[in-house]
């Protein structure tokens, strides 16, 4: 969109004696071209000729043959090319969209309009332009375009761009009765978009998958016990778990308290070996019991366990 407006700016720009010549490419042919091209060239006296495309993108792969056959070709007059697209040059070259002989003929100096939603300041200035011209088209006389208006206008998104804009103020323009075109007068989209814009957002929530898991696994778990009646055998049967197992998830999903470990049993304390009295033999034996060595004495044997040595 904005193509035609681009070529309304070049021409009244121009300052040579020239003839300008728009073509719409979506509905020009190879042969209209071309007698067009003829026509304007054996009738004008002029410096030479401005051919407008408007609409490159759509201009078909035959007509741009002819159209470069023509422009590397010896004319009377000198042509001028000059074109309007949604697009850059290179990128429908890049698309196989426009003939290479074509786009080289092309001025290199390329003007890029920004969306109009990224340009909302020129929208009072474009709609006080697109007034006077619907005034000049009809007998109705408006002096512009209301505040309040103009505020719902630049709050609009314009997916159309100046495309859009132009054919709302033209349907705004018929249906005003005032001096001005007013909120009243705009097409109802407008208003639903402005209501919409007035709604607040909602804000998509991050959504805790394993949390929300486990509180469906909790509310199951204590549905099932209320129908055991709190028995987690019966539970963990219901369940098809066993009850090792339902008692560790109920413990992780804090339905049940872990149970302390049993204390840890302490051997009893042993008690001190008792220590034999030392014995005094008499001094009588003592030669007898030196020479027995190693073997004890017969005696030995009769004492009382208490009383012999260790």
């Amino acid at each position: 969109s904005g193509r035609r407006a681009v070529a309304r700016m070049i021409h009244q720009g121009a300052t040579d004696d020239r003839v300008w010549l728009g073509v719409d490419c979506a509905a020009v042919t190879d042969e209209s071209l071309v007698a067009a091209i003829a026509s304007m060239t054996a009738r004008t006296r002029a410096a030479g000729i401005t051919l407008v495309l408007e609409g490159l993108d759509e201009l078909s792969e035959a007509a741009q043959l002819k159209l470069e056959q023509i422009t590397a070709g010896n004319r009377p007059v000198s042509l001028h090319l000059i074109a309007s697209s949604l697009q850059t040059p290179a990128t429908l070259l890049q698309q196989q969209r426009l003939r290479p002989g074509l786009a080289s003929q092309l001025s290199t100096l390329v003007i890029e309009l920004p969306p109009l939603s990224q340009r909302r300041d020129d929208i009072p200035l474009l709609c006080q332009s697109l007034v006077e011209e619907a005034n000049a088209a009809s007998s109705k006389q408006l002096r512009g375009v209301a505040p309040d208006c103009l505020d719902q206008l630049q709050a609009y998104q314009w997916p159309g761009n100046l495309h859009e804009l132009a054919n709302t103020v033209r349907e705004a323009h018929r249906h005003a009765e005032g001096a001005e075109i007013t909120i009243s007068d705009l097409p109802k989209r407008l208003s639903y978009a402005a209501d919409e814009a007035r709604r607040p957002a909602k804000v998509q929530q991050p959504i805790d998958l394993e949390a929300h898991l486990e509180s469906i696994e909790s509310e199951l778990i204590q549905k099932t016990l209320k129908q055991a009646k709190g028995n987690k055998s019966r539970a963990a049967q219901l369940l098809g778990l066993t009850r090792p197992k339902l008692y560790r998830r109920m413990v992780q999903l804090g339905l049940e308290e872990a149970e302390a470990p049993p204390a840890k049993k302490q051997r009893p304390n042993h008690r001190p070996r008792r220590k034999l009295p030392d014995l005094a033999l008499p001094e009588a034996m003592l030669p007898a019991f030196e020479s027995a060595g190693d073997e004890l004495p017969d005696f030995i044997e009769d004492l009382p366990f208490e009383e012999q040595p260790e």
